[in-house]
């Protein structure tokens, strides 16, 4: 969990930069995966917003599973 936790983490922040940030911060906040799934679905949406259909599908497929 924390290894997946720390890479969800990276690959947002790496990909969409600042605007990452506060999802972020909660991300690394998260204390189990009921906790992190849905933060890891928002940030596939903000990565549809900002960088396309295809990025998001691959940070789903990484870090959900979907």
């Amino acid at each position: 969990f924390l290894a997946l936790r720390r890479e969800a983490v990276r690959s947002l922040t790496d990909q969409i930069g600042p605007m990452a940030e506060a999802l972020a911060v909660k991300m690394e906040n998260a204390r189990g995966w009921n906790d992190l799934k849905p933060l890891l679905v928002i940030g596939a949406q903000i990565l549809a917003n900002t960088r396309g259909r295809a990025a998001a599908e691959a940070f789903a497929a990484r870090f959900i599973g979907t």
